[in-house]
């Protein structure tokens, strides 16, 4: 990144007695409570990792009366991206992305 943030974080995890064929299982939650520039919104999220996904909930709650303006799905691996979008209670709309069984990434 160009941008230094110093509120960036990494989380490093070392499990001890890990052995080949042991499953982890980890979840992880973000959330951005306002834009980096105010009245803006932009994102990128890369379905792909150097591992295999088992599967990845992405949603996106918008204002309806500021609707997303271009959704892209970039060179997409058929089959493991399916995209809905639902009314949320607070009037707005709730865009969700099911990411799963994705090859790792070489």
């Amino acid at each position: 990144m160009n941008i230094y943030d110093p509120n960036s974080r990494i989380l490093q995890v070392n499990i001890p007695k890990l052995e080949i064929g042991d499953v982890v299982h980890s979840i992880s939650r973000q959330t951005i409570t306002r834009s980096y520039m105010p009245g803006e919104y932009a994102e990128v999220n890369v379905f792909e990792y150097e591992g295999y996904i088992r599967h990845i909930s992405y949603e996106v709650h918008a204002p309806a009366d500021r609707p997303l303006q271009r959704i892209a799905l970039r060179d997409e691996v058929p089959g493991t991206v399916t995209h809905s979008t639902e009314p949320s209670p607070d009037h707005g709309i709730i865009h969700r992305w099911e990411v799963n069984n994705v090859p790792r990434m070489f």
